[in-house]
């Protein structure tokens, strides 16, 4: 005669046993999304009412500074590419150069960076700075003569504002939020 009390059992052992090995979903894999383009919609700056974009952006790890309390970093934003033999953007019509020292030696740090037009590298300051137009097959220079630079990071992502006054009579403000090109650190 059949014994229900082992056919019952094995029925339960089963049931957990494929209970078990039920499968969990799979959770779709869901969009890194930069937290800053809610505050910022576009990557350029205005000088003169007139808006520039600078699509990209390269930073450069020139190593830690002889005070060993910070960094020198390169920012550059532009419309050109960073051509790695030569060493520095190419084909542009818009530069903006910020000789920054990061207050950290790893890293281009969070904080507000001071323009100071100084050889003096100490943390949080910026020792030269310019932009660089090309219109109608001419280079114009303008010397950033102060301002601030001011840099945020969450979720892996980076915004980078700035306000400053060229040549001492015109101000720009402008902002750069999305990937940043690192640039292999050359050795001074």
């Amino acid at each position: 005669m059949i014994n229900f009390r082992y056919i019952f059992a094995l029925s339960g052992v089963l049931v957990l046993v494929l209970s078990a090995c039920e499968k969990t979903p799979v959770e779709p894999v869901k969009p890194v999304v930069n937290p800053f383009t809610a505050k910022v919609d576009w990557n350029g700056f205005v000088f003169d009412t007139t808006r520039y974009h600078t699509p990209s952006a390269f930073l450069e790890n020139w190593g830690e500074n002889l005070d060993s309390l910070s960094s020198d970093f390169d920012i550059k934003f532009t419309d050109g590419i960073f051509d790695d033999q030569l060493h520095n953007v190419r084909n542009y019509s818009i530069l903006v150069y910020f000789d920054a020292n990061s207050p950290s030696v790893n890293e281009f740090s969070e904080g507000t960076y001071t323009v100071e037009n100084t050889v003096e590298r100490k943390p949080g300051n910026i020792v030269e700075a310019w932009v660089e137009l090309s219109e109608s097959g001419k280079l114009y220079k303008y010397q950033i003569t102060s301002g601030t630079v001011v840099v945020e990071k969450k979720d892996g992502f980076m915004l980078i504002s700035y306000n400053a006054m060229l040549n001492n009579s015109h101000n720009i403000t402008g902002q750069f939020t999305g990937s940043i090109t690192p640039i292999v650190q050359v050795l001074k």
